[in-house]
């Protein structure tokens, strides 16, 4: 039983992060290639979340879990448009994945 439960453990978690920047690149094109299916529809004239989820993920659980949340800080901006709301879930989640690749580079001694 205990064995399963590693085995399961092991299978789920992420993978490191990359190192090389050939490695940090291929990550980030995954990245930019995360698919969301966001349904917001609008209640008295403001945009709300009632599901957010990753159709495309990139194969880490900490990136694939950023345009979720960006989201569910856009929408707590009331926003009064669909339009809007995909605009500020873009950017908030690009800005995110910018930090977390110059994080990675950094922890690797990367420069770029």
């Amino acid at each position: 039983m205990i064995a399963a439960v590693i085995l399961t453990a092991m299978q789920t978690a992420a993978p490191p992060p990359p190192v090389t920047e050939e490695e940090i690149l291929v990550v980030a094109g995954k990245m930019r290639s995360i698919e969301v299916d966001i349904k917001a529809p609008k209640r008295s004239g403001i945009v709300t979340l009632e599901r957010c989820r990753v159709t495309k993920p990139s194969g880490y659980a900490e990136l694939d879990a950023i345009p979720c949340g960006v989201a569910q800080q856009c929408v707590a901006e009331k926003l009064t448009s669909r339009k809007a709301l995909t605009a500020c879930v873009e950017q908030r989640s690009n800005d995110r994945l910018d930090a977390v690749l110059t994080a990675w580079r950094a922890a690797s001694g990367v420069a770029r």
